[in-house]
């Protein structure tokens, strides 16, 4: 008998569909078990909780080591290489210049942003336990660094990707855009609700009163926002760095 005349069957069983995660509101996954398989997790994580040292210690103890595990860092991102260059216009229009930002995230769909800095979030993958304790722990305890991109696409373009309850923990943004000075209500859009510092990279010493008018309003706006400026040095001026605050430049203007 050949192999085509063996009898074929089909199997009449269909594959289930896959359960949708469950979510909490803020947008987080819920890591509490479903009723379905309830007494087992609940066997399960009560021999965990005896068996695991790191699960057996006070839940202050633990958090101070699952902070210290994932905080500690600033996270700068950069571009993602573009697969094809820009379309230029005709004679006739603006020529679209090669490396402008705004075209490039508005236009080109091969655009987006990648983490250079790495950040082990391994622990996370432990347990439900450690999950919903930590899961926010690294945006909140870390920076993120956008200060090589641009601001009104790329951290807006991060930002929405992220979930409602990754975005209101971020506490620390870096940037050096100038046009925030100009720009500051999109830049109050962008903020995360419970952002704690802010910091911006620029030349005080040459946009002083620009400084002083953009803590001003945003303290206005945002009183619980730390603004730190940072002076860049320059190769032509020579500038040291050093951080101005809020407060350094109430003291100039109190001493002037």
């Amino acid at each position: 008998m050949s192999l085509k005349s063996l009898p074929t069957t089909r199997s009449t069983k269909t594959a289930r569909p896959p359960k949708a995660a469950r979510k909490l509101e803020n947008g987080m996954l819920d890591a509490t078990p479903d009723a379905a398989c309830m007494k087992i997790k609940l066997f399960s994580a009560e021999r965990n909780a005896k068996a695991s040292p790191l699960l057996r210690l006070a839940p202050e103890l633990r958090n101070r080591i699952l902070s210290y595990v994932l905080s500690g860092d600033t996270i700068t991102f950069d571009k993602e290489d573009l697969e094809n260059d820009f379309t230029y216009m005709d004679e006739d229009e603006v020529e679209v210049e090669h490396l402008d930002a705004f075209y490039a995230l508005r236009d080109n769909p091969n655009i987006g942003l990648i983490a250079v800095t790495e950040l082990d979030l391994g622990v996370l993958l432990v347990c439900r336990q450690i999950y919903t304790e930590a899961a926010l722990s690294p945006f909140a305890l870390n920076g993120f660094d956008f200060e090589d991109v641009d601001l009104e696409f790329s951290m807006s373009l991060w930002l929405k990707q992220l979930c409602a309850g990754q975005r209101d923990a971020i506490g620390e943004i870096h940037h050096s855009c100038l046009d925030w000075i100009v720009n500051l209500d999109r830049l109050l859009q962008l903020l995360p609700v419970r952002l704690q510092v802010l910091h911006l990279k620029q030349n005080p010493r040459m946009y002083q009163c620009g400084c002083r008018q953009f803590c001003d309003r945003v303290k206005e706006a945002r009183g619980e926002v730390n603004v730190v400026f940072k002076e860049v040095e320059s190769e032509v001026l020579r500038f040291n760095w050093r951080e101005w605050s809020m407060s350094d430049l109430d003291e100039d203007s109190q001493g002037t």
